[in-house]
């Protein structure tokens, strides 16, 4: 025998099957966004840090340039190139009046 299920009990079924397609919509909406905000911060983090050490080797550049006459060839490169941790050793050492041997290990003309 087949039993009848009522007319009320197949309204709300359809409703739920609506209603968790929808949570779901909603929930994977709030998931990406989500992660485009994390992305967007960590992408300004990213660009932030890569401008401080672009900042650290243009004045690590100047001061240099001041300093000294000329630059062996590379060098402006290596600087370029450098980590920010690196570019403030260097930095310090150029502050300290090192030498450029003893700042980057080689001779630069005075």
């Amino acid at each position: 025998d087949e039993v009848k299920i009522p007319d009320d009990l197949l309204e709300v079924r359809n409703m739920l099957a609506t209603r968790t397609q929808v949570w779901k919509q909603q929930l994977v909406a709030e998931g990406e966004a989500r992660g485009e905000a994390r992305g967007e911060a960590r992408g300004k983090a990213e660009g932030k840090a890569e401008g401080e050490t672009v900042g650290k080797a243009n004045m690590l550049l100047r001061q240099l340039h001041r300093r000294f006459e000329a630059f062996p060839s590379g060098l402006e490169d290596r600087i370029r190139a450098a980590s920010a941790d690196q570019l403030d050793a260097w930095s310090e050492r150029f502050a300290d009046g090192l030498s450029p041997t003893e700042i980057f290990g080689l001779d630069l003309p005075h």
